[in-house]
C-alpha cells in the first residue's frame, strides 16, 4: 500500500480468496470509490509468506525476488563472508549443513537428479518460450561463449573434488517478452550447473553487442539454490563469486550423488527390462483377446464340411478291405478318385492313391492356415506368407505344405523368420501329420534367446499327435501367442542398439515405435534402437527425421492433444468445461427418472498431466470416482497430428458410448425382490404349500411389510393358498 504522494506506506496481507482478483477487490471495496492507494499485488505460498515474516524487510515492498523460491522457504538466512565473499559465515561457516537444510527443503530429491542441457531448454519451455534470431548478436554471443569458459576455469580452480569438464550455451531464448541464455556446466561425476541469464533492459527483447546479461537463477542439478549461493539478489554481486559457491555445493553433493544414482542406473536398468515385459504381455493380451474373438466367431458357426480327414477315414472305410492286396480293388478304389490305372501295377496305384489322399490333407491344412493368418494379430512389420504353402497343393514335388512368419519387404538377414511346417504321410493305410515349428536368425544372440524353447515337447507340436490339421494348427497357434510373438516383442527392446542422444541426428528419419518416460524406442531398416533423451515429450509417434529434430520439437499449441482432441469432441456433443479443465456430456437412461430426475446424467472426462491418456471420471459408478478403464484411450495407439486427433475422439466417444449402453442395462434391469418373487411361486403353483402354518406365517410377515407395488401379488398369493387349502380339505 502507498502513501498519497506514491511513497510505499505499509503491508496488507489478504488470505483464504479463491483467486487473486477476488483478493483485489475485497480489498478495494474497503476504501472509497477512486481510491489509488495499491501499490503492487504479490502471490506467494504459505511458507513464504511465514518466511517473510520471520526474515523479510517489513520496511520496504515486497516483491516476488525478495522472497525465496518455493521449496527453500525453511532455509536459514544464508550469509557468505571472506575477502571474496565465498567463505560460508552463516550455519556454523560448515556448508555441509547448509546442503543438509537445502535437502530437507527438496522432498523430490532434485538436487541427486543429473539435469541435462535439455531439461534447462524445457523448462523454460514449458513457461512459453520462442527462439529469436539477433543478427546483431553475433560478436556479443561469442562473447557470451568466452565469458562461459573463463567462469568454467573458475569453477575448475574452486574445487579439488569435482571437476567441471565442459560448458554448453544455448541460443537466445525469448520467455514473457525478455531475452534469456542459458549455461550449462557438466561435472566429471555426472552432476551440472545450470545458469539463467536475462536482459532486463529498457528493451529488453532486443539484445545488443553492449547489453549485459545478468545471471538470475542458479541451479544444481534440478534443484533451485539461488537464493542459498546468492542471497544478496544480485546486488554488487560478481557472478565468479557464485561460481565458487556453489561448486562448495557440488563437492559436498558428491558422495549422495553418486550413491543415489548408481542405484538409479540399476532400477533403469531392471525397469527397461519391466517396460519391456509390459509390451511383451500386452501384446500377448491383445493376441489372446483376439483368439477369443475367433474361437468364439468359430462356435457360432456351423461346420458344414467335415474335415478331410474324417472323409479319408469315411472314404477308406467304403474302400474294399483288401484293396491294398488285391489289384482289382485297387483299380476300383483309383478310378473312384480319377486316377488313371491303365497298365499300372499294384505298388504304383497304391502310391498314386497315397499322394491323392496326401494332397487332400495339404489343402485342408492350408486352409487352415488361411483361417489363421486372418485372425493371428502379427508382430509389428511381420507378415503371414502362404506362398510356399500354395505351391505345395496339387505338387507332389512338395512332400510338407510349410507356412511363413516373417518381417514384411527386403527382410534383414538377422530378422525372425517362423516357419510352420506340416508333412501329411500315408503310411501303410495310416494318415499321420508330421508337424514342427522352426525359427530362423542368424543373430546369434537371439538363437540362444530361442534355443532356450523346446518346440518338441511344447503341446505335442513335433510329434503326430494331434491328428486333424485344425487340431495341429490350433496347438501351433498357442505355441506362437503364447511364447513365439512375446518373445519376439521382447528381443525387440532388449536387443536394440544403444544410440547416445547426441548422435541421433546421424539416424535420419526412422520410425518411432514407443516412448517411454526417458526413453525413445525406434527402428529403422528392420533394426531396433532405443536412446535416453531425457525429453520424450518433445517426440511424436511414427515417421520422424532425426537429422532435422534431433532434440525434439515443441508443438504448436494448435497441435495440444488436450485442445485438438476435445475440439474434435464437439462434434458428438460433448461440452469443455472451463472450470474443471476437462469435457462433459449429458446422456439419458443412467439413473431411475422420478420426480426429482429425469434419468439424465452428465459424464465428465479428463487427460493424464502428459495429456497422453483420456477417460471418463463417473462419480456414481462403481469405482467411486476413480477413471471407468473401459472408456480410456491411449493417443499413442492413434499419432499426434490433426487427423490422428480426429480418430481419437471419435474412439472414445465410440467406448463411452459402449460403457453407456452397458449402464442403462444395468438400470432398467429389475431390482431383485425376495418377497415379489415368493408370492409369484405361489400364484404359479412352484413353492410347496404343504406346510399350512409355515406358509400363513411367511403370507403374515410379508403383510406387515407390505407396499402398494406388492399388495396385488399378495392378494392373488393369499387366494391361491386358500384354494389349495380347501381342495387339501376335500380330500380328507
Amino acid at each position: 500500500q502507498k502513501k498519497q504522494g506514491g511513497y510505499f506506506d505499509e503491508h496488507k496481507i489478504m488470505l483464504g480468496f479463491l483467486s487473486q482478483q477476488q483478493a483485489i477487490d475485497t480489498y478495494q471495496h474497503c476504501f472509497e470509490r477512486g481510491w489509488t492507494g495499491l501499490m503492487s499485488v504479490v502471490p506467494c505460498t504459505i511458507e513464504q509468506l511465514k518466511w517473510w515474516l520471520a526474515n523479510g524487510d517489513k520496511s520496504r515492498p515486497v516483491t516476488v525476488n525478495r522472497l525465496p523460491y518455493a521449496g527453500l522457504e525453511r532455509l536459514d538466512s544464508v550469509i557468505w563472508g571472506g575477502q571474496e565473499g565465498t567463505d560460508l559465515a552463516s550455519h556454523s561457516g560448515q556448508v555441509h549443513k547448509l546442503l543438509y537444510q537445502i535437502r530437507q527443503s527438496d522432498n523430490s530429491h532434485h538436487a541427486l537428479e543429473p539435469m541435462l542441457f535439455t531439461d534447462m531448454v524445457q523448462e523454460l519451455g514449458n513457461q512459453g518460450f520462442v527462439y529469436e534470431n539477433y543478427d546483431a548478436l553475433v560478436t556479443e554471443y561469442n562473447k557470451l561463449e568466452r565469458k562461459a569458459q573463463q567462469l568454467l576455469t573458475v569453477m575448475q580452480a574452486a574445487t579439488t573434488a569435482v571437476k567441471p569438464v565442459r560448458v554448453v550455451v544455448s541460443k537466445p531464448l525469448t520467455k514473457n517478452g525478455v531475452a534469456n541464455v542459458i549455461a550449462w556446466f557438466e561435472m566429471d561425476d555426472g552432476q551440472a550447473v545450470g545458469v539463467f541469464f536475462h536482459n532486463p533492459d529498457k528493451n529488453p527483447k532486443k539484445l545488443d553487442p553492449t547489453d549485459e546479461m545478468i545471471s538470475y537463477k542458479w541451479v544444481l542439478n534440478k534443484k533451485d539454490i539461488t537464493i542459498a549461493v546468492a542471497p544478496e539478489q544480485g546486488k554488487d554481486l560478481n557472478v565468479r563469486t557464485v561460481a565458487k559457491r556453489i561448486m562448495q555445493l557440488v563437492d559436498k553433493n558428491h558422495d549422495r550423488f553418486m550413491k543415489a544414482n548408481s542405484a538409479k542406473a540399476e532400477l533403469n536398468i531392471k525397469e527397461q527390462d519391466l517396460n519391456a515385459q509390459v509390451i511383451a504381455k500386452q501384446s500377448q493380451l491383445d493376441m489372446l483377446n483376439k483368439d477369443i474373438e475367433a474361437l468364439e466367431a468359430q462356435k457360432a458357426e456351423k461346420e458344414v464340411n467335415k474335415p478331410v480327414i474324417e472323409q479319408t477315414i469315411e472314404q477308406e472305410q467304403e474302400r474294399p478291405a483288401d484293396y491294398r492286396t488285391n489289384l482289382a480293388n485297387a483299380r476300383a478304389v483309383a478310378k473312384s478318385l480319377g486316377i488313371e490305372t491303365k497298365g499300372k501295377k499294384l505298388d504304383r496305384l497304391l502310391k498314386d492313391i497315397a499322394v491323392f489322399d496326401e494332397n487332400e490333407v495339404k489343402k485342408e491344412l492350408l486352409a487352415e492356415f488361411k483361417a489363421l493368418a486372418s485372425r493371428l494379430v502379427l508382430p509389428k512389420g511381420y507378415v503371414f506368407d502362404l506362398t510356399d504353402a500354395e505351391k505345395s497343393i496339387d505338387n507332389a514335388g512338395y512332400l510338407s505344405l510349410s507356412a511363413w512368419i516373417k518381417k514384411q519387404g527386403k527382410t534383414d538377414t538377422n530378422s525372425i523368420r517362423v516357419e510352420l511346417r506340416t508333412v501329411p504321410r500315408d503310411s501303410y493305410g495310416e494318415m499321420t501329420i508330421s508337424n514342427f515349428v522352426f525359427i530362423y536368425t542368424d543373430d546369434q544372440k537371439t538363437k540362444k534367446d530361442f534355443e532356450k524353447f523346446d518346440y518338441q515337447k511344447f503341446g505335442d507340436i513335433g510329434g503326430s499327435s494331434p491328428k486333424t490339421p485344425k487340431a495341429i494348427v490350433a496347438k501351433m497357434e498357442d505355441f506362437l501367442t503364447k511364447a513365439i510373438f512375446p518373445k519376439i516383442e521382447y528381443l525387440k527392446i532388449v536387443n536394440s542398439t544403444n544410440v547416445d542422444s547426441s548422435k541421433l541426428s546421424e539416424i535420419g528419419i526412422a520410425e518411432i515405435t514407443d516412448i517411454g518416460d526417458e526413453n525413445l524406442y525406434f527402428e529403422k531398416d528392420g533394426k531396433y534402437y532405443v536412446s535416453k533423451v531425457g525429453n520424450p515429450q518433445l517426440y511424436a509417434l511414427g515417421e520422424w527425421d532425426f537429422a532435422k529434430y534431433p532434440d525434439g520439437k515443441f508443438f504448436s499449441p494448435e497441435l495440444s492433444n488436450k485442445k485438438s482432441v476435445f475440439e474434435a469432441l464437439t462434434q458428438y456433443g460433448w461440452s469443455l468445461d472451463a472450470v474443471s479443465g476437462g469435457i462433459s456430456k449429458k446422456f439419458a437412461g443412467l439413473a431411475e427418472a422420478g420426480d426429482i430426475s429425469d434419468g439424465s446424467r452428465i459424464l465428465s472426462a479428463y487427460f493424464d498431466s502428459r495429456e497422453r491418456y483420456l477417460a471418463v471420471t463417473d462419480n456414481n459408478a462403481p469405482t467411486g470416482g476413480a477413471i471407468i478403464t473401459e472408456t480410456e484411450i491411449d493417443l499413442r495407439d492413434y499419432g499426434y497430428n490433426v487427423k490422428s486427433f480426429e480418430k481419437a475422439a471419435k474412439a472414445f466417444n465410440e467406448k463411452v458410448e459402449a460403457y453407456v449402453l452397458k449402464r442403462r442395462e444395468l438400470v432398467n434391469t429389475p431390482k431383485s425382490n425376495p418377497d415379489r418373487d415368493y408370492l409369484q411361486s405361489i400364484i404359479d403353483g412352484k413353492a410347496d404349500l404343504s406346510n399350512a402354518d409355515e406358509i400363513e406365517a411367511k403370507l403374515t410377515d410379508i403383510g406387515d411389510r407390505l407396499n402398494a407395488e406388492l399388495e396385488p401379488l399378495f392378494e392373488q398369493a393369499a387366494e391361491a393358498f386358500a384354494q389349495y387349502a380347501i381342495a387339501q380339505a376335500a380330500t380328507v
